[in-house]
């Protein structure tokens, strides 16, 4: 017997609230009337090993003519965790007649689970009445990103590679068992050993390939089936296949309230004492700024040779968050190879990002990410600053989604107070960052704010096919953009330099493909 089936047979749990809904006084009107109580079920938190809880709403006929219930229904995002239990949704009560409806929670997510019970029936005043119903499920659940996974325009007979994240985002951990893909068009090339255990906050990564054999659309569902309480969860594909030299749009939907992951990383010479403490004493005016644009960030403090980092993963919820910052800043590197050499410390930061690392959890696969280096000193890592501005835009996965800033000497030829910024600014030019000179007091509102701004908004929109530059015609919220924005061909992509799209902005770059698959 299942659990919810076995609750169903036990004494109904708690008191009825009492809130309520109503469609009038008892005998206002001339037909049926309608009242529910409570207005709103709260069944509290349950894990996994517990039974349904089960709580009941009382449906009255509070007119002077019969009230027909036409239909009851459950909606909302946590609808799947909320069964209604009476045989009958539809009945009849007669003037004063009432109805008991069982309603019982068993958690299919976690976290807050919310949904709404719709009452619709023949009342004269009011034919629909909601009831809120809520509850916190302590279980493990399994959450694909991103969904859908849209591969855009891809030459038929070319492939396409992308990633998708696995994660247990519940409070329980989860077994994975079995991950599929139901059209020939999209393979899994790259899949963990099953069965794979997530811890909660734990993630993994597939790669799924797109190869189109045909010019058309192409719609696939992955399954993941797991020991989370949905069982078996999915994502869509989508892709289209195009023929060489056809006409190809690629869209963005800019989100609202954009996520981003924001890492600093500090040269920890005696030098810098003063600019660090100009960074200490303006995080808040810093995030002043960056909640005009977005309040859902992440943000660490990397100083290490290691790259993993001194502060924990700050977000606007962490208690004293600023203080934490703080601390994390005069975490000194002084005995380390790399405090001059920041981008080797970014590059490691950000691959310590998988599940297990030191820096797991960071960085989010639909974020922007956003680095941002102060030092007085020239970049002097072994390696060249290109090679790891690519290693760092190849864990992120997009070159559009990746921003290097720095805070540094000013360029090409320093200062009295600190070298030329070189490295640092031609990572900053490569990934459309924003280049302070710390020659100056550097920490004024506008330019925390440009910081805040690069830290959210999308200037780079790279092409799923090669374009031939002359047909590229760009628009946003379906006006054409004829300045402010220009081609790049190393990178195959539309860069603005003005007048970027912004929350819930649509883009739409159309073009004819040059006819080659991408390399």
């Amino acid at each position: 017997m299942s659990r919810l089936s076995a609750a169903a047979l036990i004494l109904l749990t708690g008191c009825i609230e009492q809130t309520f809904n109503t469609a009038g006084e008892a005998g206002a009107g001339s037909g049926a009337e309608i009242e529910v109580v409570p207005g709103s079920l709260s069944f509290g938190p349950l894990s996994s090993d517990d039974d349904a809880l089960i709580k009941t709403v009382l449906i009255r006929s509070i007119g002077v003519a019969d009230l027909t219930v036409e239909e009851i229904t459950v909606s909302g995002t946590g609808a799947e965790s909320f069964t209604l239990l009476t045989d009958s949704t539809r009945f009849v009560l007669p003037p004063g007649g009432e109805m008991a409806l069982e309603v019982a929670f068993l958690p299919m997510g976690a976290s807050e689970q919310a949904a709404v019970a719709i009452v619709s029936s023949n009342a004269d005043l009011q034919p629909t009445l909601p009831v809120s119903l809520s509850g916190e499920g302590l279980v493990s659940e399994l959450a694909i990103t991103p969904s859908p996974l849209d591969f855009g325009a891809v030459g038929v007979g070319c492939d396409a590679l992308e990633n998708v994240t696995l994660e247990n985002v519940g409070t329980e951990p989860l077994t994975i068992s079995d991950i599929s893909t139901d059209t020939a068009s999209f393979a899994l090339t790259t899949l963990p050993t099953l069965p794979l255990d997530l811890a909660p906050g734990e993630s993994t990564g597939i790669r799924v390939t797109f190869t189109p054999g045909s010019e058309t659309s192409f719609v696939g569902t992955i399954a993941v089936d797991s020991t989370e309480p949905m069982g078996t969860r999915t994502a869509e594909q989508l892709g289209e296949g195009v023929i060489d030299g056809s006409e190809v749009t690629d869209t963005w939907e800019m989100p609202v309230d954009p996520p981003t992951d924001i890492l600093f990383s500090l040269d920890s010479s005696c030098s810098m004492t003063w600019d660090i403490w100009e960074m200490y004493n303006n995080f808040d005016a810093f995030i002043n700024e960056l909640e005009d644009y977005s309040e859902d960030w992440h943000i660490i403090v990397a100083n290490e040779d290691s790259g993993c980092n001194n502060s924990g993963i700050l977000t606007p919820t962490t208690p004293d968050y600023t203080e934490k910052f703080q601390e994390a800043l005069f975490a000194w590197n002084l005995e380390n190879d790399y405090t001059e050499a920041l981008l080797t410390v970014n590059d490691n930061a950000v691959q310590n990002t998988d599940a297990g690392d030191c820096n797991a959890g960071f960085m989010r696969p639909q974020a922007m990410l956003h680095i941002i280096d102060i030092t007085d000193e020239p970049e002097q890592s072994p390696r060249p600053w290109d090679e790891i501005v690519d290693s760092i835009v190849t864990k992120k996965g997009s070159l559009a989604l990746t921003t290097i800033s720095a805070i540094a000497g000013d360029y090409p030829s320093g200062c009295d107070d600190a070298a030329a910024g070189t490295g640092y600014y031609e990572a900053v030019d490569a990934t459309s960052g924003v280049f302070l000179s710390i020659c100056q007091s550097w920490a004024t509102t506008n330019n925390l704010g440009l910081l805040a701004s690069a830290s959210v908004n999308q200037d780079t929109f790279e092409l799923s096919q090669p374009a031939q530059e002359s047909t590229i015609v760009v628009e946003v919220n379906g006006q054409r953009q004829t300045s402010g924005w220009s081609y790049d061909a190393a990178s195959n992509a539309v860069i603005f330099a003005s007048n970027l799209p912004g929350e819930g902005d649509a883009v739409s770059i159309t073009y004819t493909n040059t006819g080659s698959c991408e390399g």
